[in-house]
């Protein structure tokens, strides 16, 4: 199980933020072994009292074949990340340059699912949420639909463990954290 550092001040426990943050920063880096890496999006769906993680990748990703006996990854979502320079405090000569970031770290368990039902409705799910219109929906040829969705295999995550980091300076006074957060909204970073 991979661990990330978080000083208390920047831990996020709530598990209804965590989910939002996810389904706001859905593109997500898949970790499992030692030589597997794969980027792909995610959706966050509410399941009891914490959620699971539902997408899809080629079938053709050697991951696939790996996460079929190694069940167990990791799931890594960031969000807006931006430089931060001393000049933007109000004493910038006992101050050192850092960077602002949000981090979501998963993880948990996969199911590999090939019923070509779920993938097509992983799809439509998946483009429904990223889209801002449904006009792809309305315009698509369910055929070519059909056949690339025999292409993909689904996962479904079961959440074991979830750290959230959120180092927004949180640990500086009031006016730095104003500036900062000017600053960043001028920032074209994420």
């Amino acid at each position: 199980m991979l661990k990330i550092y978080i000083p208390a001040h920047f831990k996020i426990n709530d598990l209804e933020v965590i989910a939002q943050f996810i389904t706001e920063n859905p593109f997500a880096t898949l970790i499992s072994g030692n030589h597997f890496i794969t980027k792909i999006p995610m959706l966050a769906k509410k399941e009891g009292n914490s959620f699971v993680l539902e997408g899809h990748m080629a079938r053709a990703n050697p991951h696939v074949l790996h996460l079929k006996t190694n069940k167990e990854l990791s799931v890594l979502f960031d969000g807006p990340h931006y430089y931060v320079s001393p000049l933007l405090y109000e004493d910038p000569t006992k101050q050192v340059p850092t960077w602002n970031y949000s981090s979501v770290l998963v993880n948990g368990v996969v199911e590999i699912i090939e019923d070509s039902q779920w993938l097509k409705n992983s799809v439509f799910e998946m483009a429904d949420h990223l889209e801002k219109t449904t006009a792809w929906k309305e315009k698509v040829d369910i055929e070519l639909v059909n056949k690339l969705s025999n292409a993909i295999s689904g996962l479904k995550i079961t959440v074991t463990d979830v750290q959230a980091k959120f180092k927004l300076s949180q640990n500086r006074s009031a006016q730095d954290r104003a500036r900062v957060l000017e600053m960043a909204s001028l920032s074209t970073q994420k």
